[in-house]
């Protein structure tokens, strides 16, 4: 971020006021309002616009803020002033394409339509040819951005396209300023979101302009980058379109890719009855719900599961020749511990020696034996420390720590204490206390937790309520259709069904889907850290005064935009890389996410929230990257993200 001031001389109150109100632009809300008042009463019998010159703008929509003349400061105002000139001069840029109002369809058509020549990548759409000239007679550049498909050439100040295409013009309409040109190009070759189809677009020709008529279309699909599946009929059939002049608009499909052919991933087969895993699904759709069965007894030499392989699926192509990988047909890695083992040329696992089978995730096997704590964990007992599993026939007090290797039972209730479990974690009595901290690489089973924390490395089960906590899910949070969610979090990396969320006059609860807890700490600590760096830059600037522009504070400058960056790309959704969202933007919603079909480690179709009962207004709802804020009471309602990932959907249950 770059922001330059010109300001002729300006009180404590005034820095002040300007920092906070730049704080809470940089923070993404729209407060240049709250700037104009906050300066306008630090400021009562000054003339704002006389005295004080805040000259920014958001450059080809990207993190970076540039002045709107970079050459302007301290002394056009006071240039301005010598000459009793009150008000600025603008330079309009200089265009370098052609725009014509044209009737579509025919000549005796009364429907006349802007068009505008065909441009090259490359080709410089606006600049300033006579800045140097006109800035001598006060004159300062008129403000424009780069929209799509065009890019802000920051050293020579013009805009350059970098797609063959069709240029565009907007202006966004400013109160205390000339309006903001805004040039995008609609493109030659357009592509679809999931890279699956290309289209050639064609517009009117404008006589005596340059037009797609003299242009090789083989290599205006190979500029665009499409290798793949060209339709050489419809190649053909588009340049007789274009031979004809026809004043018309058309688009036509030039080129399809091949979608990857289906296969089965690989998957365990249990040869023993372990019994229902509360919370998973049944084949009608329902969960099961039923108490969890953990801890089945095995005997050396017994077969407890085997590996049924996966049976790949073919890859497919899209328009610009990448292989696209097929989503099903991949392997599976069973992992064994404790007397547990795989024996890999038979595909099967069995157990080596007398135990209790703790199943992690469907894809950990372990036997190991079982420690019986017949009453609650407190003084007499003190902490239980084992790589054994546990079965705690009492209540875990408070202060007291429960650390176990394999599967956790506790028929009590957990008050104020920490609990970690390397298997499943069931606890029957509820969790209450606000230093109370469930740690479980499985799955983890509760009455019901107030103001709490679980952290489960798979997915959790909630019978009753859940009152200002945390619950924080790899997989799936399930909450009984009669439960209720009143404040706190729940995150869950796939899905997330509940009964009621939230009640009058009690804080509104924050629920998310395909969002990966770990993802979202991080997110939370780089915007932190990104909010920190701008009031570090704010207090720089105003200890700066009027001096210049120290390489410390343009270092802090660089450091800002680039975490700035990251918080727009990162992904929240597990299984894509971490910072791979695509596109430009100010604001994370801004940023398109890429098509589910390219996603091979992330369960799109498994991102959704249920609320089986009633939903109070002010419910924050996440799902993936996108996320808003419930205006209305609304009852049974499925939310899911649109096909391409940039709109959260509701849909009656």
């Amino acid at each position: 971020m770059r922001i330059k001031f010109a300001v002729e001389s300006y009180p404590k109150t005034f820095r002040l006021n300007l920092g906070v109100a730049l704080s809470l632009k940089i923070c993404g809300q729209k407060s240049l309002k709250i700037l104009i008042v906050m300066c306008y009463h630090a400021f009562t019998r000054v003339n704002l616009l006389y005295k004080m010159e805040l000259c920014y703008r958001w450059v080809d929509n990207s993190t970076s803020m540039v002045p709107i003349d970079e050459d302007y400061c301290l002394s056009s105002i006071q240039h301005r002033k010598k000459h009793g000139q009150h008000s600025p001069k603008f330079l309009q840029p200089e265009l370098y394409f052609i725009q014509k109002d044209l009737a579509i369809g025919g000549s005796l058509s009364e429907n006349r339509t802007k068009v505008s020549q065909l441009v090259r990548k490359g080709a410089t759409l606006a600049d300033y040819p006579t800045y140097r000239q006109m800035k001598k007679k006060g004159f300062l550049r008129s403000p424009m951005e780069a929209g799509e498909h065009v890019d802000f050439a920051e050293e020579t100040y013009s805009l350059i396209a970098t797609a063959s295409g069709y240029p565009k013009i907007k202006y966004i309409e400013q109160e205390n300023g000339p309006d903001i040109l805004v040039i995008t190009i609609i493109p030659l070759v357009d592509i679809s979101y999931n890279k699956m189809q290309a289209s050639l677009i064609i517009h009117p020709p404008i006589p005596n302009a340059p037009s797609i008529k003299t242009e090789n279309l083989s290599k205006l699909l190979e500029e665009a980058g499409v290798t793949f599946g060209v339709d050489n009929s419809a190649l053909e059939k588009a340049q007789q379109i274009i031979s004809r002049d026809i004043i018309d608009f058309d688009d036509i499909v030039i080129a399809n890719g091949t979608y990857p052919g289906e296969g089965e991933d690989a998957r365990v087969q249990f040869e023993l009855e372990i019994g229902p895993l509360a919370g998973y699904l049944l084949e009608d759709g329902s969960i099961d719900f039923r108490d969890r069965r953990i801890m089945v007894g095995v005997k050396q030499g017994d077969r407890i599961a085997t590996k049924i392989p996966a049976i790949p699926g073919e890859s497919g192509y899209n328009v610009l020749g990448q292989k696209i990988e097929p989503k099903t047909g991949k392997d599976v890695k069973i992992r064994v511990q404790g007397q547990a083992k795989f024996i890999a040329e038979e595909n099967r696992v069995i157990a080596t020696g007398d135990g209790a089978l703790s199943i992690v995730n469907m894809d950990t096997i372990k036997v190991a034996p079982t420690l019986t704590v017949s009453k609650d964990v407190d003084y007499s007992t003190g902490n239980i420390e084992s790589e054994k599993n546990a079965l705690i026939r009492g209540s875990v007090q408070p202060g007291f720590k429960v650390d176990v290797g394999g599967d956790l039972k506790i028929f009590g209730a957990v008050s104020s204490a920490e609990i970690k479990g390397g298997g499943n974690t069931v606890i029957k009595g509820g969790i209450t206390g606000t230093t109370s901290l469930i740690e479980s690489r499985g799955d983890v089973d509760v009455n019901f937790i107030e103001r709490g924390t679980i952290h489960s490395g798979g997915l959790v089960v909630i019978r009753k309520q859940c009152y200002y906590s945390t619950v924080k899910a790899a997989v799936d949070i399930r909450c009984h259709k009669g439960s209720t969610v009143i404040g706190g979090q729940l995150l869950a990396g796939e899905s997330l069904t509940l009964g009621n969320v939230g009640a009058d006059n009690c804080e509104p609860a924050m629920i998310g889907a395909g969002v990966d807890p770990q993802r979202y700490k991080l997110y939370q600590e780089l915007q932190k850290e990104y909010i920190e760096q701008q009031e570090e830059i704010i207090q720089a600037l105003q200890m700066l005064g009027r001096g210049g522009r120290p390489k410390k504070i343009k270092k802090m400058e660089e450091a800002a935009e680039e975490l700035k960056l990251k918080l727009l790309k990162l992904n929240l959704i597990p299984g894509t890389d971490l910072y791979s969202r695509v596109g430009k933007g100010k604001e994370r919603d801004d940023i398109d996410d890429e098509d589910p079909m390219y996603l091979l480690e992330a369960n799109i179709e498994n991102i959704r929230i249920e609320v089986h009962g009633k939903m109070y207004a002010g419910t924050q709802i996440m799902l993936g990257n996108r996320s808003v804020t419930l205006k209305r009471d609304v009852e049974n309602r499925k939310y899911r993200l649109s096909k391409n990932l940039k709109r959260i959907m509701a849909i009656p249950l």
